[in-house]
């Protein structure tokens, strides 16, 4: 199945910034190597990478960590859902629950 299919120069940024956007969750991308034009991925570890970001936005409320990350995530997001699978972190009810906790109330 293909999720996306870019020019290579938008592909090889895609891939990059994939890379460093790992470093703030410290799991596997699940994308794999650019080859002969193509890049498999697998949609499962991609699936819980993205969801860990997605966590990570929601719960900051830096505006300038929150606008480097928002092209990429728009992007990976609309991969997910390409693929068939859903990301929980989108629920409106967790932004509450980051909000509550950081106002110090319980969740």
């Amino acid at each position: 199945m293909t999720l996306w299919n870019p020019a290579n120069r938008v592909a090889g940024l895609f891939m990059r910034t994939t890379e460093a956007v790992g470093g703030l969750v410290s799991l596997p991308s699940g994308v794999g190597a650019m080859v002969s034009d193509e890049c498999v991925i697998d949609v499962d570890v991609f699936v819980v990478f993205v969801e860990a970001l997605v966590r990570e936005y929601r719960s900051s409320g830096h505006p300038v960590f929150r606008s480097l990350l928002e092209g990429w995530l728009a992007t990976a997001v609309v991969m997910v859902w390409r693929a068939g699978r859903e990301l929980p972190a989108l629920d409106d009810r967790l932004a509450e629950s980051a909000r509550a906790q950081a106002a110090g109330m319980p969740v």
